[in-house]
């Protein structure tokens, strides 16, 4: 359900923060903080907004993220986590330190290392066991809805808990996806809307639903001894061998690391929106690294707890303002549907839909069809 609507909200978000996206230098910067300022013409709200996802993303995910890593570590090959607390601080050090484009260049090399090898390896594991998938989604529904969670509280847990790691898998509504998607040089907004939409489906509900599937079908949940990465790390073992909890190590290491950088790139972003004040930037990126030494240490509820607390304060505020502002990316909607139909590659104009304002980027300049 949370992709179904998060691919939604992540559509109009991500339209709306092309909209609104200013240049920096020769790329361009974006997000909720700047449809908030420019569109409702709220500056107080896109100051609560950076500050909340600076928090949330750039401090508190970079906890989990840490957490997530350490914890697969230790579950591999019993690396303390201090050991692993202390390089993984010094390999973000390194990397936030040598600016934006090492991020980028950094992100765009060990996202894809790790990520087709698990897919093929959840591909392999449903289809051994396909003949388990009636059993598992019955196990699923019946769990959730069934008289005893009901009676137990369990159906509210299962909302609950459905919601928030639904949100944290796709980010969709929170506005963190938003700073990325206004960076894309596109021809049409609603391009970069629609492709924020398909990242919401395949990440929660074709990945998560996989990684689930492998668990169920394990069995090793029944115990309740392993919890969190572990299980994961546990399950795959059982599918296909020990050396899968080794991957999963690294593979969680390459998502994970990977996440911390996109992680402090949405609060640099908002830290400039608030003041271009340089050592903001650097007292950010000193807590940036604190933080990833005191997740990779903490306990998991810990920082999942903190995790869910700024989550929810930070969807509230953000999903406030594309409520408002949601028919300006259905025009801009209608706007690239008609020029589809039409056979052509579809262009943005802020003259396209009329009475837009603030649009900078969409003015008369002309732009690289993309």
């Amino acid at each position: 359900m949370i992709a179904l609507v998060g691919a939604a909200s992540a559509f109009v978000e991500s339209t709306l923060a092309q909209i609104y996206k200013v240049r920096d230098g020769d790329t361009f910067r974006g997000g909720p903080a700047y449809y908030m300022e420019k569109a409702l013409g709220q500056r107080w709200m896109g100051i609560l907004f950076a500050v909340l996802i600076t928090m949330c993303f750039g401090l508190v995910f970079t906890s989990v993220q840490a957490n997530t890593i350490s914890l697969a570590f230790n579950e591999a090959y019993g690396v303390p986590q201090i050991v692993l607390g202390l390089v993984l601080t010094t390999l973000t050090g390194l990397v936030i330190f040598g600016g934006i484009k090492r991020i980028a260049r950094v992100a765009e090399i060990v996202v894809p290392l790790l990520a087709i090898p698990y897919v093929l390896m959840a591909v392999y594991i449903i289809a051994v066991n396909f003949t388990q998938i009636p059993n598992v989604l019955f196990l699923i529904v019946s769990d959730a809805f069934g008289l005893r969670p009901a009676l137990g509280g369990g159906f509210g847990a299962a909302l609950l808990i459905g919601v928030q790691r639904g949100l944290f898998s796709n980010e969709a509504g929170m506005g963190s996806a938003p700073n990325a998607a206004a960076t894309a040089n596109v021809s049409h907004p609603v391009k970069q809307g629609l492709v924020q939409s398909l990242g919401v489906f395949v990440d929660t509900l074709v990945i998560c639903s996989a990684t689930a599937f492998i668990i169920l079908f394990s069995g090793i949940y029944e115990s309740g001894e392993a919890n969190g990465i572990a299980l994961t790390q546990q399950a795959l073992s059982s599918q296909i061998g020990g050396w899968a909890s080794a991957f999963i190590a690294f593979a969680v290491f390459t998502f994970a690391g990977s996440s911390i950088i996109a992680n402090y790139y949405y609060g640099e972003t908002n830290i400039e929106f608030i003041s271009g004040d340089s050592r903001y930037i650097f007292y950010f990126r000193i807590a940036v690294m604190a933080l990833v030494l005191f997740g990779s240490l903490a306990g998991i509820e810990l920082v999942w707890l903190l995790a869910d607390l700024f989550m929810g304060s930070m969807a509230l505020v953000n999903l406030a303002a594309i409520s408002i502002l949601a028919p300006i990316a259905i025009k801009a909607l209608n706007d690239y549907t008609r020029q589809r139909k039409r056979g052509e590659n579809p262009t943005f104009h802020a003259s396209n839909i009329p009475g837009l304002k603030n649009a900078e980027v969409w003015g008369t300049e002309e732009r690289k069809v993309k």
